[in-house]
């Protein structure tokens, strides 16, 4: 590709030579050999043929539509100081984040997430479609005029978000545009309607004629004002070549309003200013209240963080309050109780603390912070009470970006689906209002097939289903998030209702990660237990191997007054042992020299002479037997495990597990066993099944780092809530039932009014009232299937 950044748009051209238009905006060339004025508009050129829109092109106004032709206006936010309050830096990147006016159903994904194809300094874009928010990943020297200013030739209105300010001003703004439109609409609605009674009473002459150019006038504000959204909607989605559920009530305002008009002009009595003005009053009013319940019922999902507190305990002028986690500013003080989560990335205050950082690090064992280190939000306080200085926002914290990122919610198959039925559906409805017009013109009038016409048009108006199916999906989402699952699609929670063959890993997953004294062997008797306990601890106290936790905490329980002696030093030497000379005498711990296969077993000695040996075992969850079993009834359930058959046999035989499994498998081995069946989940460890979740369809880690986790995996558990999994295969069961109810609602309800319109049974007035109260009904039925419930009762 040319480098044309470096030349201007509009440069001065030989006057003997025919001036050269750039093939996508028409714009003067750089030079005749040149094809395009700058390499923005040859990036949207090839990519629109690269996705076949080759016809954008026959029906653009050539000098219309330019690449930067509403640039200008955003130029301000290129100002260096305005700029740096809607970024956010990143190592290679930086972050933009903006609310898009006009998003209406699973259509307006498409362009959006294409943006990177078109502007290659857009590396990535997420469009959440609850709260209308568009998440773009730029590179640095991006110009913000010329990202707002592509959005903005797309058809959509851009508002960037500052990076501390919350979205819901905006979202406040776009509400009260749609009150003040559905207000408006209202009131010309009842206007018609009360000249509309008039005429019905027995208005005749002069006075008919007065009633009827009134409504013509009050229907102007119908069509040019308030039905305008459905124009728009469609010409944008017609230049994408997407179904927009527009399509139909932008032809039955635009046709109805043509022949109203006519017929008005003529002397005709065949006027239906009324039946169009309530359609687009109803319609609005439908659309007001379903955008109402997504912002009430889909909002939640966002502020059940699985990975905070749902309250906050802060101290201000001495006193403690609680507040909810998305209140917290930087600068507050915050207590957080032992076992809690910390909200917000933060300053600790308090001398020490012992925090778990395994859903941020995947690293399982205990780390002690000291004063002013920083702690990141998500982790939990494993010791007493603490006091920290939060450094950020919520929003602004490590794991909440990383939660962020694994939303994706273009993933949806059933959105997918939704979208091609409302295409079929469009097509059927528009071939049958067409032959009411050409047969009932023929046959009776062109009144009559007219008629017939716009209540088939109107009836058949698939935003029920459009809306439903999105709303069913959402809601299950944030049925596992008030679980506390992490999910980072929605196509992963479809995919579970599939399922047939389900793969656990054992040591982490079914069994606890880390090993557990479950015997200490005294093997000298001239050593007492308190002895041998003190030594121990002396000698694993500063080790970070997990064997060596496990011992530090079985003396610490079994010896509440050992203390540090510090004046002893221990060496370890990695896959070996730990060695310290002890009031003048050697000790040290080893691996056994003959190992069992079920267990794992150190020995200690004294000058090399064993006097005690400690069993580890990895302890069982209490829940593994019930969920193994309760999974088996109805799927192929496997042990897919890297440990020695022997360990997983006694695995097997302590929860009376008689299934499938497999011992001493690499992960490489893991991937390749998962690749031979169909319709797999695997559950298993954040990083060491990596490659097994890559092959099964879904994917679920139990522990280990979230961002690691994601990089492979579908949902993330924390806590390895094992428990749950059956509970997450009916909750997606349940949505693939609730959406396929919807289609045989849908094609039952359509097939049906549909023939009473064809049979002249419903006219334009009582379709604009069943359309959206079909669409209301059925997305209440959405809502109420797919209602939240304990997990117990999923």
């Amino acid at each position: 590709m040319r480098n044309y950044e470096a030349i201007p748009a509009q440069t001065a051209i030989d006057s003997s030579t025919e001036p050269a238009e750039c093939k996508h905006c028409g714009n003067i060339c750089p030079s005749q050999e040149d094809e395009f004025c700058c390499s923005g508009c040859e990036s949207v050129y090839q990519f629109i043929n690269s996705v076949d829109l080759a016809d954008y092109y026959k029906f653009k106004d050539k000098k219309g539509l330019r690449a930067e032709s509403k640039k200008e206006k955003f130029f301000d936010f290129d100002h260096a100081d305005l700029r740096e309050k809607y970024i956010r830096h990143y190592k290679d990147k930086i972050e933009l984040k903006l609310f898009i006016e006009g998003i209406h159903c699973t259509a307006c994904l498409w362009i959006l997430e294409k943006l990177p194809q078109i502007n290659n300094r857009i590396f990535y874009t997420q469009l959440n479609m609850t709260d209308s928010v568009l998440k773009l990943h730029l590179h640095p020297e991006a110009q913000l005029s010329d990202i707002l200013g592509l959005i903005s030739d797309l058809g959509y209105k851009p508002h960037p978000i500052k990076t501390n300010e919350d979205q819901s001003s905006l979202v406040l703004k776009e509400k009260r545009s749609a009150i003040t439109k559905l207000g408006v609409s209202a009131a010309v609605t009842g206007n018609i309607m009360l000249m509309t009674t008039s005429l019905y009473g027995g208005a005749d002459g002069i006075d008919a004629q007065l009633f009827h150019w009134i409504s013509f006038g009050l229907a102007l504000i119908i069509v040019f004002y308030t039905s305008a959204e459905f124009y728009t909607n469609s010409l944008r989605s017609l230049k994408q070549r997407t179904f927009s559920v527009d399509y139909s009530l932008a032809i039955a305002v635009l046709f109805g309003f043509s022949i109203s008009t006519y017929n008005l002009i003529i002397g005709d009595d065949a006027i239906y200013f009324d039946s169009i003005a309530g359609l687009s009053f109803l319609i609005l009013s439908s659309r007001y209240f379903l955008k109402y319940a997504t912002w009430k019922n889909l909002g939640n999902g966002k502020e059940q963080n699985p990975l905070s507190p749902r309250l906050v305990c802060i101290v201000e002028n001495g006193v403690e309050k609680s507040i909810l986690p998305e209140n917290i500013k930087p600068g507050s003080t915050i207590k957080v109780e032992t076992g809690k989560r910390i909200p917000v990335d933060s300053k600790l205050i308090s001398e020490e603390a012992t925090i778990d950082e395994s859903v941020v690090t995947g690293e399982n064992l205990a780390q002690k912070k000291n004063s002013n280190d920083i702690i990141l939000g998500g982790t939990r306080n494993l010791g007493k009470a603490i006091y920290l200085v939060s450094t950020k926002t919520q929003n602004e914290s490590y794991i909440f970006e990383v939660l962020e990122e694994a939303k994706s919610l273009e993933k949806s198959e059933n959105m997918e689906q939704a979208n091609r039925y409302a295409k079929v559906l469009s097509l059927v409805s528009h071939s049958f209002a067409l032959f009411a017009i050409v047969y009932f013109g023929l046959t009776q009038s062109f009144n009559e097939g007219f008629n017939i016409a716009l209540s088939i048009l109107i009836i058949s108006c698939p935003c029920a289903f459009a809306i439903a199916t999105p709303l069913s999906i959402r809601k299950a989402y944030d049925q596992l998030v008030s679980w506390g699952v992490v999910v980072k699609n929605l196509y992963s929670i479809e995919k579970l209702a599939s399922v047939k063959n389900v793969f656990f890993d054992k040591t982490g997953t079914l069994t606890y990660p880390e090993f557990q004294i479950e015997k200490l062997v005294q093997l000298d008797e001239q050593f007492s237990k308190k002895e041998i306990l003190n030594i121990l601890g002396q000698l694993e106290k500063y080790s970070k191997h997990p064997l060596a936790a496990s011992i530090r905490s079985y003396v610490t329980e079994n010896s509440p007054y050992w203390k540090d002696e510090q004046n002893y030093i221990p060496q370890e030497t990695l896959g070996r042992g730990v060695k310290l000379v002890y009031k003048n005498i050697n000790f040290s711990i080893e691996g056994a020299e003959k190992p069992q296969d079920t267990q794992k077993i150190l020995v200690l000695k004294r000058e090399n002479q064993a006097i005690a040996e400690i069993y580890f075992k990895n302890m069982i969850r209490p829940e593994s037997a019930h969920v193994l079993n309760e999974l088996n009834k109805s799927l192929t359930v496997h042990i897919l495990s890297g440990d020695k058959d022997p360990q997983v046999s006694r695995f097997c035989k302590e929860v009376h597990f008689d299934g499938a499994k497999y011992s001493e498998k690499t992960p490489k081995e893991k991937a390749e066993i998962l690749s031979r069946f169909n319709d797999t989940l695997m559950i298993g460890d954040g990083v060491n099944d990596s490659l097994a979740f890559k092959k099964a369809n879904v994917g679920v880690a139990t522990q280990g780092s979230v961002e690691v986790a994601f990089k492979s995996s579908d949902l993330y558990l924390d806590a390895a809530q094992i428990s749950l999994i059956p509970s997450m295969i009916k909750l997606s069961k349940k949505l693939k039932n609730s959406i396929k109810t919807n289609y045989r609602i849908s094609i039952v309800f359509n097939s049906f009014f549909i023939s009473l319109a064809l049979l002249g049974k419903i006219n334009p007035l009582v379709a604009a009232v069943i359309m959206p109260a079909s669409s209301f009904l059925l997305s209440l039925k959405s809502l109420y299937v797919m209602r939240l419930q304990n997990k117990e009762e999923a």
